[in-house]
């Protein structure tokens, strides 16, 4: 549980650490209204960078509840973005600041602060894994 599953410039966690944080974040999430029928977008750098560990985190959090995700791919051409997003039938677009001027008329919340608000919530001791859940949605350059 102690054993580092992330480290980038700006933090490391443990595994007990990121396990803690996701465990809020589906908290979170709960409370925000999200349930396993959603799905949500992602439109962030999954590479180290600012914000690395916050995207894994989420994506944890998300497979934890069951909502399925799809992962934008940042260089797309905005029209292919928009498509994808009605594709998937997606709630929600999670982006970070880098990314956050795009498709700004989709529903969308900037990933720092759902991170930030995160942080006070008190994690749920029934949250449960169900492993026969579909999680991720991944369209290739030939969908």
């Amino acid at each position: 549980p102690e054993t580092l599953v992330f480290e980038d410039s700006n933090e490391t966690l443990s595994y007990r650490q990121a396990d803690q944080r996701v465990r809020k974040l589906v908290t979170c999430l709960k409370q925000q209204g999200f349930e396993k029928s959603n799905t949500v977008s992602l439109l962030s750098d999954i590479t180290p960078g600012e914000s690395y560990i916050g995207a894994l985190l989420l994506v944890f959090a998300l497979q934890r509840m069951g909502i399925k995700f799809l992962i934008l791919n940042q260089r797309l051409k905005e029209e292919h973005l928009r498509k994808q997003f009605e594709l998937a039938d997606a709630r929600l677009l999670f982006v970070n600041e880098a990314n956050s001027s795009s498709l700004t008329d989709l529903p969308h919340s900037q990933l720092t602060q759902l991170l930030a608000s995160a942080q006070n919530c008190v994690m749920d001791p029934s949250d449960e894994i169900n492993l026969t859940d579909i999680a991720t949605i991944l369209f290739t350059s030939g969908s």
